[in-house]
């Protein structure tokens, strides 16, 4: 920040000349940015006061908008695409952050989901159950910040997928008396009519 009082005093050597003493003063506590102009200001003003060449005006006039192109391009950061590569590094980043806050569950959620590149500005998230997906949306708005902030595009966005897994079949690994005994729960006149045979099962 500039805290600077400049003050400038010019005097006319001529004695006929209607301008006998210039004063300009600048005090201000503004960034350098704006004291630049403030500085141009005072250039111009006198430039018209004692008429100094025209090649000189147009050099100023080059000098000011040479300095605040420079300043448009310093504030304006080129835009990323999305890769492979550099999408699973930022979702790994983001699911690290998760973590120092504590949040197992998404964080379990978010090294499950499957990613994939879509274009420059977009990518997919496939996750198998509604639940997962739940956790995601929860942190969505932060989510989306973190990567525009990342990749420098503020169009950035993504979309869920669920694809639910297939049920396995669970293989039944019973004995034959666990079997006759879970029959025998289910259906009680199994173990009547083996009594009244006197039947023996060779379990």
């Amino acid at each position: 920040m500039c805290t600077t009082t400049l003050l400038f005093k010019f005097t006319k050597l001529q004695k006929n000349s209607k301008y006998t003493k210039v004063n300009f003063s600048i005090s201000c506590k503004l960034p350098l940015t704006l004291l630049f102009f403030q500085l141009f200001h005072l250039f111009f003003f006198l430039i018209n006061t004692f008429h100094f060449p025209v090649s000189s005006i147009l050099l100023l006039q080059s000098l000011r908008d040479k300095h605040v192109n420079i300043g448009i391009n310093e504030n304006v950061k080129e835009v990323l695409p999305i890769t492979e590569e550099s999408l699973k590094n930022s979702w790994k980043c983001f699911t690290e952050k998760l973590k120092k806050e504590f949040k197992n569950s998404v964080v379990t959620v978010f090294n499950l989901a499957e990613l994939r590149v879509v274009n420059d500005n977009h990518f997919s998230i496939t996750v198998s159950t509604s639940l997962e997906q739940k956790f995601i949306d929860q942190e969505k708005m932060t989510l989306l910040e973190y990567f525009k902030d990342c990749f420098n595009n503020k169009n950035i966005g993504f979309t869920i997928h669920i694809i639910e897994q297939p049920k396995q079949e669970v293989v039944s690994t019973l004995t034959s008396r666990e079997k006759y005994l879970k029959m025998i729960e289910q259906y009680p006149m199994i173990k009547e009519l083996k009594d009244r045979l006197k039947l023996e099962l060779d379990y």
